[in-house]
């Protein structure tokens, strides 16, 4: 074993009971972090963790499972459960987060610039700003699933409502899935209507610029927090702009390591260390899945640097990191095309190949603050329960959040 990764079994390959692992990973969900509206363990970070990423879990996966039930609750009415909690917590109405917004309650009162932030930096209103608009920004988040959830059109609207903030020509601000404006592509699509159609068309200024700062995150190439996933983000938004992005997607091609995998940071190329999601070889193979139909022109170069990318993940995918989607095995056995691998890596996420792990690497005990941070969508339990539910079904291997609309 090294620090990184265990030596891949592969003989013989591993199998599993998909559809017994999902009930499981559901059932500890419910049980270990239940929608408990007072708890005051939960952290809200929109689509990574907390409360609002375990909802959208659990209504992607109800349209999955309609009539499977958990605890005599459908999977529908569990999402309901957890997507109130934030509301709860401040008190909020059903349509409230200007009950707890700038508009309502004003900046001075809680000793926040004009931005929401305090002091210290931090956003504690969760308004998106320029440099705080990506997938881990809890308003956006409660707000995007508030709307698909509760099918009315005034969520629709406040979504739209923060193009303006967001796209601030005051502010630079962050273009990385992760942090900033693709991630906040993702939400649009995910409610998308005739008006979000106007917000996206008004998107061409920096579409045909896909990355950060130069000076700050330009450099980041990866699907969470740099160009990978911005490309990917705009062109699954409005695939008509893909012919613009090709020079910089085939650049990213060049930056391939000998091993398959990619350099997290340009910076560092050949570094080729993290194989994960976020900034390494799988979350490339996630990508160019999608990106795939939209560049014919780089058709050959993309199949390959997937095939290479594949076989460095088969070979050093099995991470010691929790098995998460976003830097951990559920997430590696996505970028696997071949069934037989994928189910074979999967398997390393099972319920007893979990608590040997956690023995093995001496993470038995935990806390309950633990405990909340580990049922989170991209570093926990509901990510490991999509990942099943994709095994399960035999759908395409898409990342939730991501790719998966």
């Amino acid at each position: 074993m090294t620090t990184r990764f265990f030596v891949n079994p592969t003989q013989p390959l591993r199998t599993v009971d998909t559809q017994g692992e999902l009930f499981a990973s559901l059932t500890r969900i419910i049980e270990l972090t239940p929608p408990d509206h007072h708890s005051t363990q939960w952290a809200y970070q929109g689509l990574y963790g907390g409360p609002t990423s375990i909802a959208y879990a659990l209504y992607r996966l109800f349209q999955l499972y309609p009539y499977l039930a958990v605890k005599h609750q459908s999977l529908l009415g569990w999402a309901h459960d957890y997507l109130k909690i934030y509301c709860d917590e401040y008190g909020l109405d059903e349509y409230g987060l200007d009950e707890y917004g700038l508009d309502e309650y004003g900046l001075d009162e809680y000793g926040l610039d004009e931005y929401g932030l305090d002091e210290y930096g931090d956003n504690v209103l969760f308004a998106p700003t320029p440099n705080d608009c990506g997938i881990c920004n809890n308003t956006l988040a409660q707000v995007a699933l508030s709307a698909v959830m509760l099918g009315d059109t005034i969520y629709v609207r406040k979504l739209c409502s923060y193009a303006t903030a967001i796209n601030s020509p005051d502010e630079f601000g962050k273009n990385s899935w992760w942090r900033g404006r693709a991630g906040y592509l993702y939400f649009l699509r995910l409610c998308r209507d005739k008006t979000v159609e106007r917000i996206l068309a008004g998107y061409q200024t920096w579409m045909s610029y896909p990355g950060d700062d130069p000076h700050d995150e330009f450099t980041l190439l990866g699907a969470a927090h740099g160009t990978m996933g911005i490309i990917c983000q705009i062109v699954l938004s409005m695939p008509s702009v893909a012919p613009t992005l090709q020079k910089a997607l085939a650049d990213i091609l060049t930056h391939q390591c000998e091993s398959g995998n990619f350099p997290a940071v340009l910076a560092l190329f050949p570094e080729d260390e993290l194989v994960q999601f976020c900034s390494g070889g799988p979350g490339y193979v996630i990508s160019l899945r999608s990106l795939l139909p939209h560049f014919p022109d780089l058709r050959e170069r993309i199949q390959n640097a997937m095939r290479a990318a594949q076989s460095d993940t088969w070979r050093r995918g099995l991470l010691t990191k929790k098995p998460c989607l976003c830097h951990g095995i559920a997430g590696n056995a996505l970028a696997l095309d071949d069934d037989n691998q994928f189910f074979h890596m999967l398997s390393f996420t099972g319920s007893d190949q979990m608590e040997q792990m956690d023995r093995l690497l001496g993470r038995e005990d935990r806390d309950d603050q633990e405990a909340y941070a580990e049922v989170g969508l991209y570093e926990g339990e509901a990510g490991r329960a999509w990942a099943w539910a994709i095994a399960d079904k035999g759908l395409t291997r898409t990342f939730i959040g991501y790719n998966d609309v």
